[in-house]
């Protein structure tokens, strides 16, 4: 009887392990994604978008053409300064500082102009925000920010650059949209998801 009552309570105890571990995997979330803040620079037609996630910060600002203005392109680096933004890359510079209401501060051209920008945060899983692809070794950067064209670029390592055009109607799909890009070779369309940091 003893034996027959060890048994049953070690069978139980297995079970009640087994059902913890089973309701603990399907609890568990996914990562939790970057802070995405969207807005524009003082530039009439330059949008800017800010990715925060952990120590990796990146930004990204385009005009409808890269080849038309100021493209200043990706800034990445990492926080050194809770709050604080201070990211160069080729002669440019992105200054400021962000919180839970919104970012705000300035780019720094190779010519030494300023232009002040502010960007609002969006909410996660939803259109507006900052998307990437890899395509030719190089991100392609898009922003979709309330109230403006859809702005970005294709880039290649061989440093071409192309402006992008976002297929109509505007929507996501399986968490990516479509944009295409003109290239010599012919057009070519590239699915561009949500940001991740660090980004690759």
């Amino acid at each position: 009887m003893m034996a027959r009552t060890g048994e049953w309570v070690a069978a139980r105890t297995l079970f009640a392990l087994g059902a913890s571990l089973l309701v603990s995997c399907q609890g568990q979330a996914e990562p939790a994604g970057p802070a995405v803040y969207v807005g524009a620079a003082a530039e009439p037609e330059l949008s800017l978008a800010l990715a925060v996630h952990g120590p990796d910060i990146a930004a990204y600002a385009s005009g409808d053409d890269p080849h038309v203005g100021y493209y200043p392109g990706w800034f990445t680096g990492t926080i050194v300064r809770e709050g604080n933004i201070a990211l160069r890359r080729d002669g440019w510079a992105l200054l400021g500082t962000w919180d839970l209401d919104g970012a705000r501060g300035s780019i720094v051209t190779p010519d030494g102009t300023t232009l002040p920008w502010r960007a609002a945060p969006v909410r996660p899983h939803e259109l507006p925000g900052l998307y990437t692809a890899l395509d030719a070794g190089c991100a392609t950067g898009v922003i979709v920010a309330p109230g403006a064209p859809i702005r970005g670029a294709w880039c290649s390592t061989s440093g071409e650059v192309e402006p992008v055009l976002a297929l109509e109607p505007l929507r996501l799909v399986d968490g990516a949209l479509t944009v295409e890009v003109d290239l010599d070779r012919g057009t070519t369309r590239l699915a561009v998801a949500p940001i991740r940091l660090p980004l690759r």
